[in-house]
């Protein structure tokens, strides 16, 4: 199931019951003993689809009289919880959801996955503590004095669909963030036998279904918004790509020869409903453009030093689960277990340095005063004669990178004579400065031929003031028409 079916909003009708209260577990029956067999339990879904039908029309009447929430409210309170995942936002975007939806009936009727692992949850963890502990012994769970989010993994395991679609992704998740939010709890303790009891499972079952609709209406909220976004083909064609044994999205945080910022926020939350590990290379954007790893749905992030003012050699990597991973070379024990070799300590040092003194001074500001620059560069740069700026004004864009291409002359030849003038800018990417060629970037954004060679790339930093950029402009004035005069034809 591709996300763009997700538009307009459900077109039937409700995972919980139009006057449910996020605060209150919701009511549950008391289950048989037994575990139903996945064929079994196929049986009894479809068993319950059929008395669902047959109830369809009664229930349409009944909705009519039940409060509407037009999907305009339901996105506004959902944006709200977007930018701040406040338990009061979230659990006001779930009421305005399942009201828009109809109530809770229709919810669970359009959600078969998460209805079916509710009921697989809700068949494990049924009856006496003694049969519901036994149940998973059987089953190959270890308890043995582990820790309760330990255990809860291995039952995630057991229960849990595997993501082979949108569906399966957003339930497993769910579902796993449902085991995360009890295991947190220091009453629980899954070694003791009157941890298993009914509020356990009432809480279990409701927070699954919460975890469900809120993650599943950030989607429907982020696929809407893609609408208007510039980048919606390529997010498009990004979900396209995606098959059963992809694991890993990178993407590069910001372009390191013209600034161009991607949609992070936008694919985390696409890798991240299907159950894709994200990873961005946030070289050219850390200590430049507010990142932050949660509400971007980051799960590793590269950043190097030397781009915020650190030292050379060292940088590091944001990780947000370490136990899922394995390292790469066995040795000693140094960070925890996972790489060996001995670290360079004074270059860490300087790092974290340099992470302080962009952080904790005003950051905003400096960020503000970088744009200012920028903005101010490339309206100069675009009244010279035959200069095209390939990097964009605003916050679309790095704020310390401006790539201008001047025709008719060699960007070899003008970065030495700027070199001469004490000004010291590139050609292409850093990265590939040893490598003949032209930049794939350049190619890829369709730069002109003739201006393919003739690219500098101008950065900026904290301490760059606007009489540097004049001084910069001015001398640009100057050497342009000499070195075009001479320039081969």
């Amino acid at each position: 199931m591709g996300t763009s079916s997700l538009y307009k909003g459900p077109k039937i009708t409700s995972l919980l019951p139009s006057d449910y209260n996020p605060d209150v577990n919701p009511e549950l029956d008391a289950p048989d003993e037994t575990i139903p067999t996945k064929d079994e339990a196929g049986e009894a879904e479809s068993q319950q689809d059929d008395t669902e039908n047959e109830e369809s029309n009664e229930q349409k009447e009944d909705q009519s009289n039940q409060p509407s929430v037009k999907w305009g409210t339901v996105r506004s309170s959902m944006r709200k919880a977007m930018n701040n995942r406040s338990s009061g936002n979230a659990k006001s975007a779930i009421r305005n959801y399942t009201k828009a939806l109809g109530g809770h009936t229709n919810a669970t009727r359009q959600a078969a996955k998460v209805r079916r692992t509710a009921g697989i949850l809700y068949s494990y963890f049924a009856g006496t503590p003694e049969s519901i502990h036994q149940r998973f012994v059987d089953a190959g769970i270890r308890f043995d004095g582990r820790a309760t989010k330990d255990i809860f993994n291995d039952i995630c395991g057991l229960i849990a669909p595997v993501p082979n679609d949108l569906e399966d992704s957003l339930t497993n998740k769910a579902l796993r963030e449902t085991f995360a939010d009890v295991a947190a709890d220091q009453s629980i303790d899954l070694n003791q036998l009157e941890s298993f009891n009914e509020e356990l499972l009432q809480r279990l079952v409701g927070g699954l279904i919460k975890h469900y609709i809120f993650d599943k209406l950030l989607l429907q909220s982020e696929q809407t918004a893609l609408k208007s976004c510039e980048h919606v083909s390529d997010l498009r064609e990004l979900e396209k790509s995606i098959k059963e044994n992809t694991r890993l999205i990178s993407v590069m945080f910001a372009n390191n020869e013209i600034g161009t910022i991607e949609p992070i926020a936008k694919i985390g939350r696409l890798a991240r409903a299907y159950g894709i590990t994200f990873h961005t290379d946030a070289v050219q954007a850390f200590g430049h453009v507010p990142i932050n790893v949660a509400r971007m749905n980051i799960d590793l992030m590269s950043v190097s030093a030397h781009k915020f003012n650190g030292p050379k050699g060292v940088g590091f990597l944001y990780v947000r689960n370490i136990d899922d991973f394995e390292p790469l070379i066995w040795g000693g024990g140094q960070e925890n277990g996972k790489r060996s070799g001995t670290e360079n300590v004074p270059a860490i040092a300087g790092l974290a340095t340099a992470v302080k003194l962009i952080y904790n001074n005003d950051f905003e500001s400096k960020i503000a005063h970088l744009y200012e620059l920028k903005d101010y560069f490339i309206d100069e740069l675009e009244k010279l004669p035959d200069v095209q700026v390939n990097s964009k004004k605003g916050t679309d864009s790095a704020p310390q990178i401006v790539s201008a291409s001047f025709k008719g002359v060699r960007a070899e030849v003008l970065l030495h004579s700027l070199e001469d003038k004490e000004i010291y800018v590139s050609s292409g990417s850093a990265c590939s400065s040893n490598k003949p060629g032209l930049s794939n970037t350049l190619v890829a954004i369709g730069l002109d031929k003739d201006l393919l060679d003739s690219t500098l790339r101008f950065s900026f930093c904290y301490e760059t003031t606007k009489e540097e950029l004049e001084y910069t402009i001015e001398t640009l004035k100057q050497l342009l028409p000499m070195l075009r005069k001479y320039t081969r034809r």
